[in-house]
């Protein structure tokens, strides 16, 4: 049952959570890569000349969230079209409120080569690191596909499911 495939999920990943330091494997580089989010965006909010030089080191390494063809055409309409990218950027970063607006208004800004709900939602959830990494994890849609997978749920009710989690203010989410 879909049950016991998801009790079992939950099982291997509790295990494999125990098999690692995750502040010296997961989390470290996460919180570098926030760090310069927060650099780039400062600088944007600041309307430094050099926020996109700064935009374009927070998707280096050690960065492994985002793929880099979706960053690199992402980078490549950025340095093309620095108001509209800016303006987006904006949206995402400027308001500390609802998130969820934020990300689908920066998401209908992008161009047509950064397309598909789930490098959409990779590449906007990475820059909401900017807005914090601890409570704003980054979407990856393999994990969730994988998940799908293992536990047999259909796609859209985990989306729905984690999706209201995700977006839900920590204050507010089950223990």
């Amino acid at each position: 049952s879909k049950t016991v495939r998801w009790e079992s999920l939950i099982h291997w990943a509790a295990r494999f959570a125990e098999s690692l330091d995750f502040d010296a494997e997961e989390r470290q580089y996460k919180l570098e890569i926030r760090d310069r989010l927060l650099t780039a965006r400062d600088a944007l909010l600041t309307d430094e000349p050099d926020w996109s030089q700064l935009l374009r080191r927070a998707f280096g390494s050690p960065n492994n969230l985002t793929a880099w063809r979706t960053h690199a055409a992402f980078l490549d309409w950025v340095d093309a079209h620095r108001e509209a990218a800016r303006s987006a950027l904006l949206t995402l970063w400027e308001s500390e409120g609802d998130l969820a607006g934020a990300i689908n208004s920066f998401c209908a800004a992008l161009p047509k080569d950064v397309s598909g709900t789930g490098t959409q939602a990779n590449l906007a959830s990475f820059l909401a690191a900017a807005r914090g990494i601890e409570q704003h994890p980054v979407y990856r849609v393999t994990a969730f596909t994988t998940a799908y997978g293992l536990t047999g749920w259909p796609h859209r009710a985990i989306v729905k499911t984690c999706g209201s989690i995700l977006v839900r203010p920590r204050s507010r989410r089950a223990a």
